[in-house]
């Protein structure tokens, strides 16, 4: 039992992760009531016309009837393809709530979402099991940053980051969530309540997991607090009441030294509340660790757990039960804990087995959760641990797929030759059938040697925009180098070279991974292109390939810069949890003419900008302090002087006059406190 222990406490802290997805990106919107819901116009332009066009004869609420009921308005012949989607739309969603998810993924399939319909295509594909879980995150990333661009000013893109916070939270990518929550909320406009809520609620799920930094819990339960706040003030939220409650007390009875605490919350649960039933199981066993007994059985006689009014939670409550009931000398059957459902069974091999251990099983029971456990492991376990390892990058991978794409084009032109001879030798009817096949077959590779280079290569590369215009032709990224108005932003990690010599080639080699991924979803999601990483730092041009206004290109990077220091909290947690270590980052940014396009030779080249624009950001970033971001004078005088702070003269090396540098001021985290 020591080595399961130990086994779910450390590897399968990350994976069990996966398995709490369904439920959290099934249903666990706690707005219950119509009084408490953003303003229509704030929405995506389908939920306008399904408000307008079907909603009095198709009100959505979340039962079973109203399923039947949507189904067969389906059915009737006459409906018009217009409404056929709405209803289609609506009808996911009943499905979701429901907890349907394989009905939920076969209408997907069936109604195949709409390419500008942002909130079904995030929805259907964060639920797509048959993707594997890493490309369906950087599926949703990037549809995030397409709805952020096409959709400012809505409640669409907080309504995709949900489905990207689940996804990220599932993956134990602490930095991503952090990212995304940041992004939503400066993006979700302050009349948006209902969908404010939703984010902090969500957020506060996920940092509040016993599985993050201690840091990051009290984070998660600070959010909490806020929520169970406005939830007081807000007489239509009162249904959400019991379930904060009831996720704190989770928190707080999961942690050595703070079962008072999670007592204090269950206190407050009011009785007619469904969730009554367990905060009394869980304050039975709060006072039985802390060595209560009577207390711990009078809050087990106080409810009949064979009458919780949640099938789904009935069973995790009679195993608590039983626990409890052991370690007061009251039963040693323990059968129960061994009987549960696979998708509630990850809550027993991340706590209860904790519990189940201190309670000293028999040898037979403890068989019988060895049993349990492996084929939990084999079913679900290891092919995440799997896909996880095959998802693992680094730079040498590069350089193989690069070169692996070099040889597969060079074969194919060999065939193309052969082809052609072959045709010439002979017009007999087999020849023409062979030449035939043998195009089909050169078709073949050609398609898959373009998804090869799309998924191994460019998408590594450049930004999804990017990757899109070079598969249909239309990149500038082959275009003669000229001048161009461009900002160039520098980001390199403080003291990494000593860190790596400490921890070795392994370990910092994953340190790096995580820094880069991370990065290069930040500058993805600002409009930025990554220029190339130079050992552990990463250059990155606004304004090219793709154009921006010069606004935009300030702005953008501004805005990246602030996110990379931010992103390096969420990073941070992760980097001190695996290797006991944190980095820190300085950035500089200058804006100015530089020649940009591809240098190189016919077997070699890079799209890349070179010029004194660039030099001097290099010159900048190598004067920032610990997360911190310098500006040149160029930028600064685009930007507010309440956002700046005046460094005074430098000297910088190769440059022949002192420079005046400015420091960007970094904006506060976003307030969980919810817009009154």
């Amino acid at each position: 039992m020591a080595f399961l222990l130990k086994f779910t406490q450390q590897t399968g802290a990350y994976l069990l992760r996966n398995l709490s997805l369904l439920w959290l990106i099934g249903g666990m919107s706690p707005l219950a009531s119509a009084d408490f819901a953003d303003p229509i116009d704030l929405r995506s332009v389908y939920d306008q016309t399904f408000q307008r066009e079907l909603g009095s004869q198709l009100p959505l609420v979340s039962d079973f009837n109203r399923i039947e009921q949507f189904k067969n308005f389906l059915s009737l012949p006459t409906l018009s393809e217009t409404h056929r989607y709405l209803a289609q739309r609506a009808l996911l969603s009943l499905l979701e709530n429901s907890g349907l998810i394989a009905e939920h993924q076969a209408l997907c399939l069936k109604m195949k979402p709409r390419q500008d319909d942002f909130v079904i295509r995030a929805d259907c594909l964060a639920r797509d099991l048959k993707i594997p879980l890493q490309k369906r995150k950087d599926q949703l990333l990037e549809l995030f940053g397409e709805s952020t661009r096409a959709q400012q000013g809505t409640t669409v893109p907080s309504r995709v980051a949900l489905d990207l916070l689940y996804l990220a939270a599932s993956s134990n990518d602490v930095s991503t969530v952090r990212l995304i929550y940041q992004k939503a909320l400066e993006l979700t406009p302050p009349e948006a309540r209902a969908s404010l809520f939703n984010l902090k609620w969500a957020v506060a799920t996920l940092y509040s997991n016993t599985m993050n930094s201690h840091k990051t819990q009290q984070e998660g339960l600070k959010i909490w607090d806020d929520l169970e706040t406005v939830a007081r003030q807000e007489p239509s939220l009162a249904l959400a009441i019991p379930s904060i409650l009831i996720s704190r007390g989770e928190v707080y009875i999961k942690q050595d030294d703070l079962q008072a605490k999670a007592l204090q919350i269950f206190a407050r649960m009011p009785k007619e509340s469904s969730y009554w039933i367990d905060a009394s199981i869980y304050s039975a066993v709060a006072w039985m660790q802390l060595g209560q007994a009577n207390n711990a059985w009078n809050a087990l006689k106080a409810v009949d757990v064979d009458k919780h009014p949640d099938p789904e939670r009935r069973p995790i409550m009679k195993c608590y039960e039983v626990i409890v009931k052991k370690f007061l000398g009251r039963t040693d059957d323990v059968a129960p804990c061994f009987q549960l459902p696979e998708e509630i069974q990850a809550d027993t091999f991340l706590h209860i087995t904790q519990l189940l251990a201190d309670s000293r099983l028999s040898e037979g029971s403890e068989n019988k959760f060895w049993k349990q456990f492996w084929k939990f492991f084999m079913n679900h376990l290891k092919p995440e641990l799997q896909d996880s390892s095959d998802l693992a990058v680094n730079a040498l991978e590069l350089e193989r797929a690069r070169s692996e794409a070099q040889i597969k084009d060079l074969q194919l032109k060999n065939f193309g030759i052969l082809k052609y001879f072959f045709a010439l030798l002979s017009m007999s009817f087999v020849s023409v059938l062979l030449m035939l096949w043998r195009l089909r077959l050169k078709n073949q590779k050609i398609l898959n040697l373009q998804k090869y280079i799309q998924e191994s290569v460019l998408s590594r590369f450049l930004p999804p925009l990017i990757v899109k215009e070079i598969l249909a032709g239309k990149s500038r990224i082959e275009s003669h180098p000229k001048d161009e108005c461009v900002t160039i932003l520098f980001c390199d990690m403080i003291g990494f070279t000593a860190l790596a010599g400490k921890l070795g080639a392994e370990q910092s080699s994953q340190i790096l991974n995580r820094f880069m991924q991370v990065m290069t979803e930040v500058i993805y999601l600002h409009g930025g292109t990554i220029d190339k990483f130079i050992g552990d730092a990463v250059m990155v041009i606004f304004g090219a390939p793709s154009p921006l206004t010069e606004t935009e290109q300030i702005q953008g990077s501004a805005a990246c810069a602030r996110a990379m220091i931010a992103a390096m909290e969420g990073l941070n947690h992760d980097l001190e949890r695996l290797f006991r270590t944190t980095i820190k980052v300085r950035i500089g940014i200058n804006h100015g003419s530089a020649i940009v396009g591809t240098f190189g030779s016919e077997k070699r080249s890079d799209y890349t900008a070179i010029g004194p624009t660039v030099n001097l950001a290099s010159r900048i970033e190598g004067q920032a302090g610990p997360n911190e971001i310098l500006l040149s004078p160029s930028m600064a005088a685009h930007l507010e002087a309440e956002q700046l702070e005046d460094r005074g003269l430098y000297r910088l090396r190769g440059i022949d006059a002192d420079i005046r540098l400015y420091a960007l001021k970094l904006q506060e985290s976003p307030s969980v406190q919810m817009a009154q």
